[in-house]
């Protein structure tokens, strides 16, 4: 369970020590369902791609896409006192085609807590990250990117559908 990596006893992810001083210690961005894939597992308010689908098959509710926007982000994390950021968390649709991420890091790195933070991201690994962005996770304390790989061939190909078959092994293992 998710909630157990913050819990104060055992082995824990998140060490959230302090927070009592109401200091933001952990952040999760989710600001883009923007995705390439259309997985079985997911929905349009995680994948865009899901959107044409969803609306076939009649769901009640189906999410707009949202993009992400870099500037307001950013505009609004000034607002915030973030000098104890220790954890950060890319959500999506896919992390790699959200321009906010990006965004978040660079300002982090104006700030100088950059070096102070511990960066998890899950993607689905199709997405090649540029230069800038794999230059900016180099300056994190720590990176730890996880990828979302659901079978092997033909199987993970029908579980982490796409329109021009980017889900492939060999794509994401190139990445």
């Amino acid at each position: 369970s998710q909630r157990f990596q913050f819990q104060s006893d055992g082995d824990t992810y998140y060490k959230l020590d302090g927070w009592e001083d109401g200091k933001i210690r952990y952040l999760e961005l989710n600001g883009s369902n923007h995705c390439n894939l259309a997985c079985i597992h997911c929905s349009s308010m995680y994948s865009s791609a899901w959107i044409s689908d969803s609306k076939k098959l009649g769901h009640t509710f189906i999410s707009p896409v949202t993009f992400g926007n870099a500037d307001k982000l950013v505009s609004n994390l000034k607002e915030l006192d973030l000098s104890e950021l220790k954890y950060l968390y890319f959500k999506g649709g896919e992390p790699m085609l959200n321009p906010e991420n990006i965004a978040a890091l660079l300002y982090f790195e104006e700030l100088g807590i950059l070096p102070n933070i511990s960066l998890h991201m899950i993607t689905n690994g199709t997405i090649e990250p540029t230069n800038e962005f794999i230059k900016v996770l180099s300056k994190t304390k720590n990176c730890n990117i996880g990828f979302s790989v659901d079978g092997t061939s033909d199987l993970n190909l029908y579980i982490r559908w796409s329109k021009n078959t980017c889900a492939t092994i060999d794509n994401i293992e190139a990445t």
